[in-house]
């Protein structure tokens, strides 16, 4: 997040451990009281249908704090970006914004830059290690960001 240039200040961690992000009023009641603390009208999150279990969790965590604080829900695509063309979804997620990033590009790419394990040699002797493939990579290089707008 630093190399983003967002303050250690302005962090949250919830300090769950990967893909044990638990679903429920404890946990949404905890980004909405962040929500409210901070006075944000949005909440951003990753997209419900993104083929993955914490970006699922999180999307459900986040509709049920947008909820709590009266905040609007935005989603942002990630592994959904390589799901197959004829894979059907609802027809309520077809509003969104793509957010010109072209003037932050080069620092997200140094963002992407910190997590060599998840895309490259760094870790080699394990042959079931995980690895971002190449295709979900070059999404990531865009001078965009795309969000959905995520009825509550």
């Amino acid at each position: 997040m630093a190399k983003l240039g967002l303050a250690a200040e302005n962090l949250t961690f919830f300090e769950y451990r990967d893909t044990a992000l638990p679903v429920g009023p404890a946990v949404s009641a905890r980004v909405a009281a962040l929500a409210r603390k901070h006075g944000c009208t949005v909440i951003l999150s990753p997209w419900l249908y993104d083929p993955h279990c914490d970006h699922e969790s999180a999307a459900i965590v986040a509709r049920e704090a947008a909820e709590a604080a009266d905040c609007k829900l935005m989603s942002y695509p990630v592994w959904g970006w390589l799901l197959p063309p004829d894979t059907m979804l609802p027809d309520s997620i077809a509003d969104g914004w793509r957010l010109n990033i072209a003037a932050h590009l080069n620092a997200k790419r140094r963002a992407i830059a910190s997590h060599q394990s998840q895309y490259s040699d760094l870790i080699n002797d394990d042959p079931n290690g995980f690895r971002l493939p190449s295709e979900l990579l070059a999404t990531f290089d865009r001078p965009y960001e795309v969000f959905v707008r995520t009825p509550l």
